[in-house]
């Protein structure tokens, strides 16, 4: 009897990594967000409960030294930070956080 297994572990691995890249690709560029907290979009500008823009940068921490402290006391060593506009907004500058 012949049926398939699945994917094999290194299969998955690189679906799973080829699956990030995909994502962080695609927070890089901007894409629609609905704001359900009251986020910034410009300097006296803020919008809550509608659609928004955001585009996101990925940072990390690159010496392991400092990595380290930081995870010691709780503090993040990658995230994003995020610039936010009107949706639809196409020449306001945007704000960033």
């Amino acid at each position: 009897m012949k049926f398939n297994c699945g994917l094999t572990p290194e299969e998955k691995a690189k679906r799973k990594e080829q699956a990030r890249i995909w994502r962080e690709n695609g927070l890089k560029d901007w894409h629609i967000k609905f704001a359900w907290w009251p986020t910034r979009v410009a300097a006296f500008d803020c919008r809550w409960l509608e659609y928004i823009e955001r585009k996101g940068t990925h940072w990390h921490v690159e010496n392991f030294d400092t990595m380290l402290a930081m995870i010691a006391i709780g503090v993040p060593s990658s995230g994003w930070t995020w610039e936010y506009r009107a949706l639809g907004c196409r020449t306001s500058m945007p704000y960033k956080i």
